[in-house]
């Protein structure tokens, strides 16, 4: 899908999903999560792009902000990506094809199953999207940083699983 801005309204659409992706990185949750509520009535509700943009960014600020538990931010990853994948399930993650957002949603997805210490699980996840990254989207996901993120994830989820020698071959 290709995505071009041609309304001023998009532009600011654009601009404020950059400020809220900021608030999160720079830890400033609750900035972050009034932008999110002025995203959200400014989007279509009928965009799913938009709306899982939407969902992510609650999950991850409102955890951070402490309104969400690990079980709670983990259920509002998933049905982020099933506005977009509505047949999604982790058991088959190559069964699909993935922008770079579906992609760092399987990334943080695997990350909290990894929080909530369920660690074979999360190698298991990082494990399956590394091998999809590498067969389906090595241009695309390179200058994204995708694959270093993946890659440190997964080495970081094999060592709390106890394969440390295993691990030091992916760090």
């Amino acid at each position: 899908r290709y995505y071009m801005l041609l309304s001023k309204n998009e532009l600011e659409i654009e601009a404020l999903k950059k400020e809220i992706v900021a608030c999160n990185a720079l830890d400033r949750a609750e900035e972050g999560l009034a932008m999110v509520a002025q995203l959200e009535q400014r989007v279509d509700a009928e965009d799913p792009l938009e709306q899982q943009f939407v969902l992510r960014s609650k999950a991850l600020l409102g955890h951070l902000a402490g309104r969400y538990t690990k079980e709670e931010k983990l259920e509002l990853l998933l049905q982020a990506i099933c506005l977009t994948i509505p047949d999604f399930e982790l058991e088959k993650i190559g069964a699909h094809l993935y922008t770079v957002d579906e992609m760092k949603l399987i990334n943080q997805i695997a990350g909290m199953y990894a929080d909530l210490g369920q660690h074979k699980k999360a190698a298991d996840l990082y494990d399956r999207l590394l091998n999809y990254v590498q067969k389906h989207q090595q241009e695309a996901v390179i200058s994204s940083g995708m694959l270093p993120m993946v890659l440190g994830n997964y080495a970081r989820a094999l060592d709390l699983c106890g394969n440390y020698a295993e691990a030091v071959d992916y760090a």
